[in-house]
């Protein structure tokens, strides 16, 4: 299967994406239960709606780890920027088997909930570069990537009923 490369980013560079996508949810466990789940990072497709494999090809935790991810039929490769425990973690997509993405950053960040200390609030903000194949369309990948953003997001949400 062939792979596209993608130009891997920062998290400063998300905020001058040509296409910034923000969801916010608020989760019942506190910012280190809500981290936990997420840097086991081999169990998200057992909650993240339409993530259906994972694969570890490297490093499993921290600045660096390296994972593949299948979401349908799409192949992406990301590579972990940031990794604050408790509190943050941000990835790169470094390469994909579908054309259409030219950069790619998601950040997952979890704060204390100011209405409930014993809740949390999860925000994640992804910046998105289409390549040239998709770049006439920003709102169609507006469209798409923040249905399935949400989609995946709102699934953490099961992990603390």
């Amino acid at each position: 299967m062939p792979t596209f490369s993608v130009t891997a980013q920062n998290l400063a560079w998300v905020p001058a994406a040509p296409v910034v996508l923000k969801n916010t949810v608020a989760i019942n466990a506190t910012p280190a239960e809500v981290f936990e789940q997420l840097a086991d990072l081999g169990t998200w497709s057992e909650w993240c709606v339409g993530m259906r494999k994972v694969r570890i090809d490297g490093p499993a935790s921290g600045v660096g780890a390296l994972r593949t991810v299948w979401v349908g039929t799409t192949r992406v490769q990301e590579r972990f920027l940031e990794w604050v425990p408790g509190e943050r973690l941000t990835f790169a997509i470094i390469g994909s088997n579908m054309p259409g993405l030219a950069s790619m950053v998601e950040d997952w960040a979890v704060a204390v909930d100011p209405a409930d200390p014993t809740r949390s609030v999860l925000t994640v903000t992804i910046g998105i570069a289409p390549s040239a194949l998709l770049k006439p369309f920003p709102k169609l990948v507006r469209s798409v990537m923040s249905k399935l953003t949400k989609k995946g997001q709102d699934g953490i949400t099961s992990q603390f009923p």
